[in-house]
């Protein structure tokens, strides 16, 4: 018999690929954020789900069932936002063991009523079952994408640039602030907690993306795994090499200053932390002074942190030196 830990999440996936015939209608499956199917002559459906276990992807006594209950839905929102489409719907599913109390489940619920309300998202369904080993909790997410909006991981070109949302690392420093209970708190520590407890998923800035770059906006994958696993799950899907210059990836403040303080290194949380759930992508490198000069005038800022060529992998230029980095973000078993 052959242990799941020596074939890995990622292999385990390409065998349900080996073993489920593909449907016909099918226009995206396994191997992207979300499923997409044919809905209307001018849109297609957006489908995703995601599992948190107890002791696996949260702690029970580190996260308020509130935040629980927040960051669940926003983990399946970022896969519509990744896919560059619209969230309408999400069914929850939860299993709950003995020692969960019903104002526990109430809080839960009010976190995500909190997100659903703030993305215009409907909760339309779900289960609640017993668990035996700790909170289960399941979300799948419903979305719609104009056909000439849907962007997949394996539409990056040799030539484009490479592109983040937003500053990376912040979860990664929430998580060590939770671990570590010895660090007294600060002011400053709050926007890397929320980054952690209640990450924003980018909706709005994959609608920006869609009607300021329009065609020039080709790949699209969400950082949820760390920039180095997503932007390795494009460049193998896409068939190209991906070149991310450490200088330019963004960094917070606050991330830069306890990475220093803990003595570890922020470009190392950036790069393989995860959960930063900011959108990594590619563009016309033709279109792309303009276009993010129209994208910063709407009051965000995208920033272009390296270029896609010929080849295969993911490399990081840091200006000494080019070396290829493996993919060693979030992965199960």
């Amino acid at each position: 018999m052959t242990e799941i830990k020596t074939v890995g999440e990622f292999g385990l996936i390409e065998m349900i690929g080996e073993i489920v015939p593909r449907p016909s209608a099918l226009i995206c499956g396994i191997g992207d954020d979300c499923a997409v199917l044919p809905f209307s002559q001018t849109h297609n459906q957006l489908v995703t789900c995601d599992l948190l276990n107890e002791g696996v992807h949260f702690l029970k006594d580190k996260i308020s069932p509130y935040q629980l209950g927040y960051k669940a839905v926003a983990a399946s929102l970022s896969d519509i936002a990744a896919m560059g489409g619209e969230a309408i719907s999400v069914l929850v599913a939860v299993g709950l063991p003995d020692t969960a109390t019903v104002e526990m489940w109430q809080l839960f619920y009010q976190g995500v009523a909190a997100i659903c309300h703030e993305y215009n998202v409907n909760l339309i369904g779900g289960d609640t079952t017993k668990s035996q080993s700790g909170w289960v909790v399941n979300i799948t997410a419903l979305g719609l994408v104009a056909k000439e909006d849907l962007h997949l991981r394996s539409q990056a070109k040799s030539g484009d640039l490479l592109f983040v949302t937003g500053p990376l690392g912040g979860s990664r420093a929430g998580l060590e602030l939770i671990l570590h209970a010895d660090i007294a708190r600060e002011e400053w520590h709050q926007p890397l907690l929320n980054c952690h407890l209640q990450p924003t998923p980018c909706l709005a800035e994959a609608k920006r993306l869609n009607d300021i770059f329009g065609q020039s906006l080709h790949s699209l994958n969400d950082i949820s795994d760390g920039l180095a696993s997503e932007c390795a799950e494009i460049a193998a899907a896409s068939g190209v090499k991906i070149i991310i210059k450490s200088a330019k990836i963004p960094i917070s403040q606050e991330t830069h200053k306890l990475a220093s303080l803990r003595q570890a290194s922020s470009l190392e949380w950036a790069l393989f932390g995860g959960e930063d759930y900011q959108l990594v992508g590619t563009i016309a490198a033709e279109k792309a002074d303009e276009l993010t000069e129209i994208y910063a005038q709407t009051g965000k800022k995208l920033w272009i942190i390296g270029h896609v060529t010929e080849g295969s992998g993911v490399w990081l230029d840091d200006e000494k030196n080019c070396r290829m980095i493996t993919q060693k973000g979030y992965a199960h078993f």
